[in-house]
């Protein structure tokens, strides 16, 4: 998986991502973050043998972890540990095909958003 590093802009405060992180016992978290690597070491000080699945860019993480968590309601196990169904890849990667497209868009006008660095 490509690792990426938020790039700081003054127009934009809520860029960042949305992840996928999957326990042992095959709950996955939905969640966000400007800085997935610190977020990640946090939760897995938390709980061991977590996972990263997904990482979505996004122009505002806030709203889009909240639309996920409104997609996959019924299946919310407890805060934002949720029992996904089968296929929600697909719902998850049209959405992020979206997201990229926005992207796109407006780092032609603000210049990149994002960056990818060596892991």
């Amino acid at each position: 998986m490509a690792q990426w590093r938020v790039v700081e802009n003054e127009y934009l405060p809520d860029v960042g991502f949305v992840y996928l992180i999957e326990r042992p016992d095959g709950l996955i978290k939905i969640g966000h973050a400007r800085d997935i690597d610190r977020r990640f070491a946090q939760l897995s000080r938390e709980q061991d043998g977590l996972k990263i699945l997904k990482l979505i860019r996004c122009l505002n993480r806030m709203a889009t972890e909240a639309a996920l968590h409104e997609m996959f309601d019924d299946y919310r196990e407890f805060g934002e540990w949720f029992s996904l169904p089968d296929g929600y890849n697909t719902r998850i990667d049209w959405l992020a095909g979206k997201l990229l497209c926005a992207i796109t868009s407006v780092e032609m006008e603000l210049g990149p958003l994002f960056e990818e660095i060596e892991s």
